[in-house]
Parts: structure tokens; sequence; C-alpha cells
């Protein structure tokens, strides 16, 4: 048996990787504690940990790192974990933002995650330099990577961006992060639908809502509207249903022939690889990661020029074969990103960081 902390928050993507990496790595005899940083889960967060028999919770709430002002905020989160790992008797730390290893002081091996950051968002979204008052970001997630036994990046792409904005020659573990098997086929509604948590600029869900006057067919956006610190989007055009339960999100997917995934910045697109499972046809930025996975799958259109996503959705709308052919190649792609490959990659990392731990 091994025995993992792993560190998880409710508000993104990272409790959706959380979970499904338990469960996967139950049939290996791996047990966790998933420890939480940021705001309660909600009630079907709650139910699915429950669920689980290797899973255990223990949520302290401290600060996740872009939610803070000062670094200092963070220090508290670092003590839980050297507490709850003690207590709980850990094999290994499963950090999911390298700035929770960042003066972490214990013997135990170090798997960080670099799910996302503040400064190569930064970078992507606004492409000038961090400000001032976030330069602690960079030596937070700095000593952090440094103090990881290991680095997990969820693209090539990331890991490049991430390599830029820190510099030294680190070098990382690409695992592609999974999307769960469904029996699901798109639906074919003339609906364009897209998933992301608007409040972040980084989703660029603006981008969809000028598009909407012009589009042929009705554009939905599902996801958080308001951030976890009063960050806040408004939309006019687009139908926005806010932040949905994950299986209404699945269904939705399943129903819309198009998805569009508009993002700046993207370290991987869970979403897009959700729809992509399903055989949506995709309308993707071109920025790296989407090139990436989806290259030859899917359509791209710059996500600055409005006009080039009309043009897009036009063509898709038009063209029922086009869709389809676009739809079985993007599910030919997610057949890839299976939950078990994801979990045994993992499973060896953590192998290697235990013996690298032991020499």
């Amino acid at each position: 048996m091994l025995r993992v902390l792993m560190t998880v928050d409710a508000v993104g993507g990272v409790w959706r990787y959380g979970l499904d990496l338990a469960q996967t790595l139950a049939d290996r005899d791996v047990q966790f504690l998933l420890v939480g940083f940021g705001p309660q889960p909600n009630d079907d967060q709650r139910l699915e940990c429950a669920a689980l028999p290797n899973v255990e919770v223990a949520w302290p709430g401290q600060a996740l790192d872009w939610t803070v002002s000062e670094p200092t905020d963070l220090d508290r989160g670092v003590e839980h974990i050297t507490v709850l790992a003690r207590q709980w008797d850990a094999d290994l730390l499963h950090l999911n933002a390298p700035s929770q290893a960042a003066g972490l002081k214990c013997g135990w091996p170090v798997v960080a995650v670099m799910h996302s950051c503040v400064p190569s968002w930064w970078a992507a979204v606004h492409d000038n330099a961090l400000p001032t008052e976030w330069a602690w970001h960079h030596e937070r997630n700095r000593q952090g990577l440094d103090r990881a036994g290991i680095v997990i990046v969820p693209t090539v792409s990331h890991g490049r961006a991430v390599r830029g904005t820190y510099g030294g020659g680190r070098q990382f573990r690409v695992i592609h992060n999974a999307v769960r098997a469904t029996a699901s086929e798109n639906s074919g509604l003339p609906l364009i639908l897209s998933a992301g948590r608007w409040w972040d600029d980084g989703k660029n869900g603006v981008l969809l809502d000028t598009v909407a006057p012009a589009s042929p067919w009705p554009i939905m956006l599902v996801g958080a509207l308001t951030g976890p610190h009063g960050q806040a989007v408004h939309f006019t055009h687009v139908e926005s249903c806010g932040s949905l339960p994950h299986a209404e999100v699945q269904r939705l997917i399943a129903k819309a022939a198009i998805f569009a995934g508009p993002s700046l910045y993207e370290p991987f697109g869970l979403a897009v690889a959700e729809a992509g499972a399903v055989g949506s046809a995709l309308v993707l930025s071109d920025i790296p990661t989407f090139r990436e996975l989806w290259d030859g799958a899917a359509l791209f259109a710059p996500p600055t020029e409005p006009a080039a996503w009309t043009k897009a959705f036009h063509t898709l709308a038009a063209d029922e074969a086009l869709r389809r052919q676009l739809g079985a190649q993007a599910k030919r792609r997610a057949a890839l990103l299976t939950l078990k490959r994801q979990a045994d990659h993992v499973w060896s990392v953590y192998c290697e960081a235990r013996q690298a731990n032991r020499q």
C-alpha cells in the first residue's frame, strides 16, 4: 500500500484531476489524503469523495496562491501539509501547485504538478511584464520547483512556457491529463457550446460574446461568472448557464454540434478533451497547447480575431460532412487520453520519486 497526501482545490480542474487519479489508482492499493485549499467543496463534490473508499479528506482551507496578495499568506498552508503528512503517516506528497512546496522541510518525496501559474498566465493574457506587486509569485514557484523531486506538466507546450518563465535547465515529465470514457455520442444540435471559468480573462469568453450576434447558431457558455475573490464577467449576446454539476455539463457538451475553445491561456483544456470524446466538432484558439493536442482534429482561429471565429462557425454550420469528419478525428484523439494511461504514468513517477528519495 502507498499513502499519498495530495493537495486539491474545489475551484477548477485540479478537483477533477485529483478525484479521477485517486479512483484509478485504487487498483494499485494507493490510499489518498486529499488536503483542500481554498473554498470548501460543494455537496456534489463531497458526495463524490465519499464514494471513493481509498480517499480521506482534510480541508484546512488555506489560501490558494493566486488568491492572496502576500507570500507569507501561504506559509500556513505549508505548515498544514507538514503536520497532516506526519499525522496521517504519508509516504509521498503530491502537490498540485509548486508554491505549496516552497519552504517545505520534510523527508518525504515530493511530486509537484504545474497545472498553471500566475506568471505564465499573465504572460499569455497580457503579453507584458508581471506587475511588481505580483513578482513574489515567480520566486515562490521557483522555490517550489527547486524543492520538488519531480515536476509534472500536462503538455509539452506548457512545459516550454514554464521553462521560459522560470529559467534553468529543468526537465519536466509530460503526462497528459485524462478524460473519462463515455458512451455518449454527439447529438448534432445546431448549438455552439463552450465551458470554462469565465471570470478568468484567460478563458476569453468576451470573444464569443462579441461573435454571437453574427453567429449562424446560438452560443451557450457554461461555467462560473464570478470568482472566489469578486472577479466577475457579464455577457450580453451569449446564453450563459452559470455553474452546473459536472454530469450536466457533459450532457450539454454531448448535445451541441460545435464546441468552442477560445482560451488565450490553456495548459491543457479538459473541457475540450471531453467535447472531443463525444465527437463534437472543435473550433479552438490557435495557441501552442491546442495545436499540440488537436492539430488535424479541429478548426483553429486566432483568439483575438472575432472575424476568424465567425467564419469558422459559418463554415461548420453549413457543412455537416465536415462536422462529422472533425468530430470523428477529435474522438480518435481523445480516446488516447485515458484515465489508465494517466494513472500508469503517475504511478511510475511515484515509484521513481520514492526510489530517488531513498538514495
